[in-house]
């Protein structure tokens, strides 16, 4: 088996060691805050969407992305707006 195939293998199989797993208090926090901060950002009439409110709204999102749908850190940022 090649290195890094092997390599790839032992890095998935510990990070889903149930004490790799973070605690799941902090995952709410993190999904309650993300959702919250989402929905104020969109419901604010006011907002100026100025390239910091965008940025801020595209991590938000891709943060709940990769945290609650198993994507890769990468892979949600490069996906256009068709797919």
């Amino acid at each position: 088996m090649r290195s890094s195939v092997r390599l790839n293998m032992n890095r998935q199989e510990k990070l889903r060691r149930p004490q790799e797993l973070p605690v799941e208090a902090d995952v709410c926090r993190i999904k309650h805050y993300t959702t919250t901060r989402m929905s104020e950002m969109l419901s604010d009439k006011y907002l100026l969407w100025d390239g910091r409110s965008f940025a801020e709204l595209r991590d938000l999102a891709v943060s709940r992305l990769t945290l609650f749908n198993a994507r890769r850190g990468g892979e949600p940022a490069r996906l256009t707006v068709a797919q």
